[in-house]
């Protein structure tokens, strides 16, 4: 896909604004008020999302909270806190109005704290003692009438739409939570109505989740079994191991995993009714090399067996903070994908903060042994600035790779772009460099080719500063594409034999058997799009080289003019004709539906109705087309150091930013870890996002189920 340069919208989890030394936990003995914050019948609900992972609205009884239930705090110690043992209890405490701190207009009354004109606050602070999951809820009243009034919690601040005539009702939010002090606020901001009460503020500890050794990525000796010492609160510990069946553990630290001889063991870890998740990757011995996906015929293959794969696309990661990666490969584990494709290149020097591995100054030189000095990642002495800004932007990198490896999905990553001029660099820097023009210099430029062999050396030759393991090395690694949607210059239907066909092809052919030279365990793919201008002979010509594995595949409707299911159809069952007759297989690395403004719900529907259709036509054909990789599942975002006016703007770098990542062009699509998380539905700053300020979660549902039910089926048939 083509990334326009629109403006980026972002927001985040949660870090606490401040940090406190003290890691004591303040208790509570509102037995009354704690026996009666459950999650209740929702009886209002948010107008926007804010940064907590629920929220609802409920009504409490109107004795719950007389003079005789007010608070006493005490201190509960560390390891009460964070206890090992099984099903500790949960731990709790509260605060009433009259322990809230008062601002503005707002004032203790005998029965309340009443919040009054724009602006007036009421607010109670807590410390978070460990890094858990904690429910947060506060008890507020709109005797009056309906309201519209803002809640803060961790920093990040909603507008809710409150209805009239409760006498007490909650606002019940769970959060993830690092240790720390956080605030509690009901607030009448610019625009809201004020005038409602607040009666306490209940937090809870529904449970947390320490692992102290080993660590991820250890080794072990061979015989040795995994002995996994932790600390927790809440219900039981729930594990896996490769992938198999969840096994229940109430006992105490450790846990002990009996091995099964040496091999690379990813364990699964959650603590019982939370969202907590841990993943180890531990390797045992010396397994044999974590087997490489390879090729018969048309048909992939994974440990000597047919294999298919179920994916998505999720290009940005490769220059944004790692705790997006954690919570993309989350949902990636939750819809039971496979694979993901993403890019490994970044030429521009202005867009990502810095982030790009191989930044272009924009100069030009008489070849390609001058010209890479023009190139970050190819200089032969960088400076210490320019090393820090390597290292920086190979750990990102470095950290996607390693976290697909934990979480046993396959990576196919793009070496570079088609398309010239847009905010990641595309392949025409490397023909400006030695003085060639565009695209057509890139492919055509004997020396544009030379410069651009060496990028893929450095990359191939790269070793991840997380795992120890060289790319080229990698299984995790299962395909390199030469490009992003490579294509003739020649434009649409490109002829065969013709003076651009030939320059394209040539460029093809020289660079993957360069890759197939230097990385012969991983497939190497095109990366082509092949559009509905592409005709039959072209896609057999480019696909024909031995050095080739794959035949790639891309598919746009909307753009390409497809009127009709039954043309979207028919063209996805030619380009399988053409991997039958050159005897490869297929795999589509992008497919989407676009989500216009004015039909942004119709179309959505209409998305999953696709991708269902296009599900079955691959099922039926799995043993040539063996791969689906849809554009794109998005999720939360955090922020990358940019604040004020500009592109990517999402607040101070490795800080939630209150919501999903921005949708811009209506191809993206979010899905939900838990019904929780529907209360998070803001985005960051504004830009070209198809549905407004807000990301409609249940408008997106259908597709992230039509995807996780094609990857059910196709895991099924794999066993």
């Amino acid at each position: 896909m083509k990334i326009s340069n629109s403006v980026d919208i972002k927001r985040e989890w949660l870090s606490p604004a401040a940090r406190t030394a003290s890691l004591m936990l303040v208790g509570a003995t509102l037995s009354a008020l704690v026996g009666c914050m459950g999650e209740g019948k929702s009886s209002s609900s948010p107008s926007s999302g804010g940064v907590s992972s629920s929220s609802t609205h409920s009504t409490v009884s109107s004795e719950l909270l007389s003079s005789s239930s007010q608070s006493s705090l005490s201190s509960v110690s560390m390891s009460q806190a964070a206890s090992s043992s099984a099903g500790a209890a949960h731990e709790s405490w509260s605060q009433t109005y009259q322990q809230a701190t008062y601002s503005g207009d707002a004032i203790e009354d005998e029965q309340y704290g009443l919040l009054q004109e724009v602006p007036s606050k009421i607010s109670w602070k807590f410390t978070a003692p460990v890094a858990g999951e904690y429910r947060v809820t506060l008890v507020y009243g709109t005797p009056f009438d309906g309201k519209t009034n803002h809640v803060a919690i961790a920093g990040n601040s909603s507008a809710y739409d409150f209805e009239g005539g409760i006498e007490q009702g909650e606002i019940i939010k769970s959060l993830a939570l690092e240790p720390g002090e956080y605030e509690v606020a009901l607030e009448a901001k610019d625009g809201d109505w004020g005038y409602m009460v607040a009666h306490a503020m209940n937090v809870e500890l529904l449970g947390s989740l320490t692992i102290h050794s080993p660590q991820n990525f250890d080794n072990l000796a061979t015989g040795e079994n995994i002995e996994i010492a932790f600390d927790k609160t809440g219900g039981d510990l729930i594990y896996s191991v490769n992938g198999g069946v969840d096994t229940v553990y109430s006992g105490p630290s450790p846990l002990v995993i009996a091995t099964q001889g040496d091999d690379i063991y990813r364990v699964k870890i959650s603590v019982k009714d939370t969202q907590i998740q841990k993943t180890l990757r531990v390797t045992v011995g010396n397994p044999p090399a974590n087997e490489f996906v390879e090729v018969s015929g048309t048909q992939f293959v994974l440990n000597g067996k047919p294999w298919y794969f179920n994916g998505t696309n999720q290009y940005y990661l490769m220059f944004k903070p790692k705790q997006m990666a954690d919570d993309f490969f989350k949902r990636v584990d939750h819809l039971g994908m496979n694979v993901v494709r993403t890019w490994a290149f970044c030429h521009h020097s202005g867009t990502h903060d810095g982030a790009c591995v191989n930044i272009y100054d924009g100069g030009s030189s008489a070849n390609a042994e001058q010209a890479k000095e023009h190139f970050l990642a190819l200089k032969a002495n960088p400076t210490a600035e320019e090393q820090a800004i390597l290292d920086f932007s190979w750990g990102i990198l470095d950290n996607y790779v390693a976290r697909a490896e934990e979480h046993g999905i396959k990576l196919i990553l793009a070496l570079g772009d088609n398309w010239p001029g847009n905010s990641m660099g595309g392949l025409d820097v490397f023909a400006r460099a030695v003085g060639g023009n565009g695209i057509t210099g890139a492919y055509a430029n004997a020396e544009a080719r030379k410069l651009y062999k060496m990028w893929i050396d450095v990359v191939l030759n790269h070793t991840n500063s997380i795992t120890g393991v060289k790319y080229k090395d990698d299984p995790t690694i299962m395909a390199w594409e030469l490009a992003n949607e490579p294509r003739c210059t020649g434009g649409s239907g490109c002829l065969v034999g013709s003076v651009d066909f030939e320059n394209f092809n040539t460029w093809i052919a020289e660079v993957s058997a360069h890759i197939k030279e230097h990385a012969p365990q991983q497939l190497v793919s095109i990366g082509t799009e092949l559009d509905n201008s592409d005709t039959d002979a072209f896609a057999k010509a480019i696909h024909a080289h031995d050095s080739v594995d794959l035949v790639s595949a891309h598919l746009y409707p909307k753009p390409w003019n497809l009127k009709t299911d039954e043309a979207i159809l028919a063209l996805v069952q030619s380009r399988i004709d053409v991997a039958k007759e050159i005897g490869k297989p297929l795999y589509y690395g992008e497919f989407s539906y676009r989500m216009e403004q004015s039909t942004a719900q119709a179309d959505a529907l209409h998305r999953a109705q696709l991708f269902d259709a296009l599900y079955d036509l691959a099922f039926v054909n799995r043993n040539v087309l063996g791969g689906m990789i849809n554009w794109q599942l998005s999720g939360l975002e955090w922020g990358n150091g940019n604040v004020g006016t500009c592109q990517w703007c999402s607040g101070p770098y490795g800080e939630f930013s209150g919501g999903w990542y921005g949708n811009h062009d209506g191809y993206q699509f979010y899905c939900t870890l838990n019904d929780s998380e529907k209360s998070i539905t803001g985005v960051g700053a504004s830009g070209t996002n198809v549905e407004g300020s807000l990301i409609n979660l249940d408008w997106h549902q259908s597709t992230c189920d039509s995807v996780a039910r094609f990857s059910t089926r196709i895991k099924e048939e794999m066993n």
